[in-house]
């Protein structure tokens, strides 16, 4: 995603940009529809240009424990410093610098990452999903299934046999 800093003009411009899923290829998630960013352009008398919005986007999962796709929504807010110097004191949600001798800012790479870093570690389809039966395979959130099973832990089979002797 790409913004030419030359279309905008001193003081606060709102921006409104999406780009198609093809320009986030990553190997850590696929885009459903185009990613879109939202929010605001400022340029300050002093050069300094921020731009400071929510990047929303739509990505492909599979749940973790019954395997159904569905789409997980990311609404990451960011701030970052188009061009300009860079401050010694910077705000607590730090904003980072991308030096640039044209007029076009590249944001790409840095929106692909916040992406991926902003991806749950276990994808869940709901929050109290069933999974799935390890027997039969059956999907438990649909319906349950016919399966009738004793579950044991084997490390206590010997105390289970020694029972039954002892029984007997």
């Amino acid at each position: 995603m790409r913004i030419d800093i030359s279309k905008f003009t001193s003081g606060i411009t709102e921006i409104n940009k999406t780009a198609e899923p093809e320009e986030f290829k990553s190997p850590k998630y696929d885009l459903s529809e185009p990613l879109r960013l939202s929010g605001k352009v400022v340029i300050e008398e002093t050069g300094q240009i921020w731009l400071s919005g929510t990047i929303t986007a739509k990505i492909k999962q599979k749940c973790d424990r019954c395997l159904t796709e569905y789409i997980e929504v990311i609404e990451k807010k960011i701030n970052l410093t188009l061009s300009g110097e860079v401050q010694e004191e910077q705000p607590d949600d730090s904003y980072d610098l991308f030096p640039n001798d044209s007029d076009i800012a590249d944001l790409t790479k840095y929106i692909s990452d916040t992406i991926a870093i902003s991806l749950p570690n276990k994808s869940l389809c709901e929050s109290d999903c069933k999974g799935i039966c390890p027997h039969c395979g059956q999907n438990l959130n649909e319906g349950s299934c016919d399966c009738e099973f004793e579950e044991v832990d084997p490390r206590l089979e010997k105390l289970k046999e020694l029972k039954n002797k002892m029984e007997d």
